[in-house]
């Protein structure tokens, strides 16, 4: 046996009204909607058919009330119960699939919105397919009432007339200013006249992407943003169904931020911060379109993630890309100043789109041990490209290479390692990564003699950093102010990162880290003492052991500090210990000069 689920009317009603809509003031948008999609249907019948809707404010009533009226359609006893009565049940469900760019609502429960500000809600229709008016009072309960107006005048025009009342505690919905703030927002763009009795309009205002001025578009954007953007780009597909604009940002943008963009659908605001509308790359820019086709979500403030949109969020990228690439075509140097501001979004085009690498990638800045330069600059200055991917990597490099003659290119920051990638694939240049290892190869050797009057030095240095797994040599290299230069291998370096997070972790995360690192096999790192530098030759001549065992691991924990690598708690206590032993002995040695 089968049974039916009982459902209490007035919990879906307060369920609907209070928690489907983000605010009250959509009400306005549903009632706008309501009429214009009455207009659209009424307009099959009739083509010629001018389309107007009227609302009228009588915020001095006690309690308040607004009626809006339009020409549209209308709706017939049976219709009323069917459509305005039954929960979901849309007046245009058989023909939404066939025509769906025709309509704005489908869902059938749009008049549930007004309930949010109205105890009691009044609808007065007379169908355009005949019949007498009807009138239908709807109640916050679930409660309604029906009848229909005998004996009137054939020649009613047919439309609907919707009258709220206002419900306590919402009055500031129900004052003429409010009610004509939140047409312009939600309907300036409509195609319809639409009308504040007795002479406010709102149909009046032209769509922006139909300017061909400039600077009026840009006034738009900054009335709907207060911003005022850098510039602004016509974007429309009549295949794909949308027109619009796209403002560019006068301020750099961060790669992981969320743009939030303005959709119409079909002239009506449906959604006012978008997020996901252009593709990840295209984060310069601020949009505002018009769509034909998108597919609302049932609180109409935001769209389906479907096809649809996906087929929009590419052609909008196609769109931008071209203007981009035109503009490196026709206009560098207005792309220089939109590089200027906007770099990783477009550095993010290049790495993900090979022609548009092609195109401007030359244009590209990046930073090197030689300072700021563009990719093409360095391609036609050095046959091969070195680079580091991280930037503590390029740290420690940095003054070496610059010495060594070496120009090597951060590629530390978003999207960068996949261009130079690109550079290979496409330009077909040698790429190398240099690491603090690869360097070393590029040091001097030391003369025989010179090896003999280092000896002695480096076996204490490698007798007293064994302890800290790590090796000894001494080279000549640049510049001689530096003393030591460490280095590390890859896995050497990734297992001091590991140790020093499991310092930092919790007993659970330290275990699991110690696993990692239990498992990790590598090479030591090196300390390599410069011979040239004047400090480092003082000690290879001093033979006093006690102080060496002190000045050796200082000079090695001052190399990681130098080297921007992190300390262990081992290694600050022994750099603590030691700069105080130092201190101790030299005042000892003061104290026996002064006696």
């Amino acid at each position: 046996m089968g049974y039916r689920f009982q459902v209490d009317l007035r919990g879906i009603l307060d369920l609907l009204s209070n928690h489907l809509y983000s605010s009250p003031q959509v009400f306005i948008r549903e009632l706008l909607q309501n009429s214009v999609d009455a207009i659209s249907q009424r307009q099959q019948i009739d083509p010629e058919l001018r389309g107007r809707i009227e609302w009228q404010v009588l915020e001095s009533e006690d309690p308040p009330r607004i009626r809006i009226r339009d020409n549209g359609v209308g709706l017939t006893e049976q219709e009323i119960h069917e459509f305005v009565a039954t929960l979901g049940r849309s007046g245009k469900t058989d023909s939404i699939e066939a025509r769906r760019d025709e309509f704005l609502g489908q869902f059938g429960i749009g008049l549930l919105s007004c309930f949010l500000v109205s105890e009691t809600i009044r609808v007065r229709s007379r169908s355009a397919h005949g019949g007498a008016p009807v009138v239908w009072l709807g109640r916050h309960d679930g409660t309604y009432d029906i009848k229909a107006e005998d004996g009137l005048d054939d020649n009613t025009e047919p439309g609907t007339e919707i009258e709220l009342i206002c419900r306590s505690g919402f009055e500031r919905f129900f004052r003429r200013e409010e009610v004509q703030r939140l047409n312009q927002h939600f309907g300036e763009l409509l195609p319809i006249d639409n009308v504040i009795l007795p002479d406010t309009r709102f149909n009046g205002c032209r769509r922006p992407w139909h300017h061909s001025d400039k600077k009026a578009q840009l006034q738009f954007g900054k009335r709907l943003f207060g911003t005022d953007f850098l510039d602004c780009i016509p974007i429309h597909s009549e295949e794909l169904g949308f027109e619009g604009v796209a403002f560019v940002l006068p301020q750099a943008q961060s790669p992981a931020a969320r743009t939030a963009h303005r959709v119409y659908l079909r002239g009506m605001l449906v959604a006012e911060s978008l997020e996901n509308l252009l593709p990840p790359w295209a984060f310069f820019v601020r949009c505002v379109i018009n769509t034909q086709r998108l597919r609302p979500t049932a609180s109409r403030e935001a769209f389906y993630e479907d096809t649809e949109l996906e087929k929009i969020r590419g052609g909008l990228g196609e769109t931008l890309r071209d203007w981009l690439l035109a503009l490196a075509d026709k206009d560098p140097d207005r792309l220089r100043r939109l590089l200027r501001v906007h770099v990783h979004s477009l550095k993010a085009l290049a790495s993900s789109d090979d022609t548009a690498f092609r195109i401007f990638a030359k244009w590209l800045p990046f930073e090197t041990t030689d300072g700021m330069m563009t990719l093409g600059a360095y391609c036609e200055k050095h046959k091969s490209i070195r680079f580091t991917s991280s930037l503590d990597s390029f740290r420690q490099i940095a003054p070496i290479a610059t010495t060594q003659k070496l120009c090597v290119i951060n590629a530390a920051y978003a999207f960068e390692l996949e261009l130079l990638m690109k550079t290979q694939k496409i330009l077909g240049l040698d790429i190398e990564q240099t690491t603090s290892a690869t360097l070393l190869v590029h040091f001097d050797q030391l003369e025989t003699d010179e090896e003999e009057f280092a000896s002695g030095f480096m076996e204490q240095a490698q007798h007293v950093l064994l302890a800290h797994g790590c090796e000894v040599l001494i080279r000549k290299f640049l510049p001689k102010s530096l003393p030591t230069f460490y280095s590390a291998t890859r896995d050497s370096e990734r297992s001091r990162k590991l140790d020093h997070t499991k310092e930092i972790s919790g007993m659970l995360w330290s275990s699991v880290l110690g696993k990692l690192s239990s498992t990790s096999h590598h090479e030591r790192p090196t300390l390599c003492f410069n011979y040239n530098n004047p400090i480092v030759r003082r000690l290879l001549s001093l033979d006093d052991e006690g102080l060496l065992s002190l000045l050796i691991p200082t000079i090695y924990v001052q190399a990681l500090l130098l080297g921007h690598h992190p300390l262990s708690t081992l290694e600050v206590d022994l750099l603590n210990r030691n700069v105080l032993d130092l201190v101790d002995w030299s005042l000892e040695s003061r104290n026996r000069w002064l006696q």
